[in-house]
């Protein structure tokens, strides 16, 4: 299941490129409602509205909403690289 959410498209134009996958892609208004039951999260944007003026409250906003949250350190503790893009030195890389 894919759950999108994207403060700057219409859900008209993330369904049409995702004709194929009918049934497993969602279009949720807002992010928190994307994130609800989720396992992971991938933000591919730097819109404005992901940039919130309390960013911590926001952000762990979006991790209580999750059913099985992980982080970076317990992705990469598992041996996988995690890059986290306009942050190099946000965590150490795991090669």
């Amino acid at each position: 299941m894919l759950r999108i959410h994207d403060p700057q498209v219409p859900e008209q134009v993330i369904a049409g490129c995702f004709r194929r996958q009918q049934g497993v892609v969602i279009v949720h208004e807002t992010p928190l409602a994307a994130a609800e039951g989720s396992s992971a999260i991938i933000l591919l944007t730097n819109w404005v509205e992901y940039r919130p003026n309390n960013a911590a409250g926001f952000y762990d906003a979006l991790y209580q909403q999750m059913e099985q949250p992980t982080s970076g350190e317990d992705i990469a503790g598992l041996g996988f690289s995690v890059h986290i893009m306009g942050r190099p030195n946000f965590l150490a890389i795991v090669e």
